[in-house]
């Protein structure tokens, strides 16, 4: 039963990574093909692709994480490792989510001019973008952390039973 807890939160992480993955590749197409690169500095364009990259290759990373379970290692080490791995994708995420609307939002505005005033609304939709994504990523990788650590929790119970 614990294991297949376990399995079903690692799967939808495996799922989240495959989905923000693809969907990050996409983000880039959509940029680079519509969006009129060109007339950006070259610098901005780099930036957004370094970003962008940014989220694929730690989606890509989180995806292969979900996947390996050493042969012989035990359940209750598995479920450390896990937790271990989605604290420190939470914390990613939410860098990410800094870097990715920053990277954005340089790309799309680096060529129009802003006067004083839309300055502070540019940096207000900024923060409120970059705090709403951090709060929806904090919500699902604690979510994810509570149900492993509640299986860590059932599986110690159960092994000192049966022990």
């Amino acid at each position: 039963m614990v294991a297949q807890k376990s399995k079903s939160v690692s799967a939808r992480a495996r799922r989240k990574a495959v989905i923000e993955a693809i969907t990050f590749a996409l983000v880039l197409l959509v940029f680079f093909t519509g969006l009129d690169p060109e007339r950006n500095h070259f610098l901005v364009n780099i930036f957004l692709v370094l970003a962008v990259l940014a989220g694929v290759v730690n989606n890509l990373l989180l995806y292969r994480n979900m996947l390996i379970n050493p042969q012989g290692e035990s359940v209750a080490a598995t479920l450390r490792r896990r937790v271990s791995s989605f604290k420190q994708q939470l914390s990613l995420s939410i860098a990410f989510s800094v870097l990715l609307f920053a990277g954005a939002y340089t790309f799309l505005l680096a060529s129009v001019p802003i006067s004083g005033s839309k300055v502070w609304w540019v940096l207000l939709v900024l923060v409120l973008s970059i705090l709403v994504r951090s709060w929806f990523e904090v919500r699902r990788w604690r979510s994810s952390i509570r149900q492993l650590t509640q299986c860590q929790v059932q599986l110690s119970a159960t092994t000192a039973r049966a022990g």
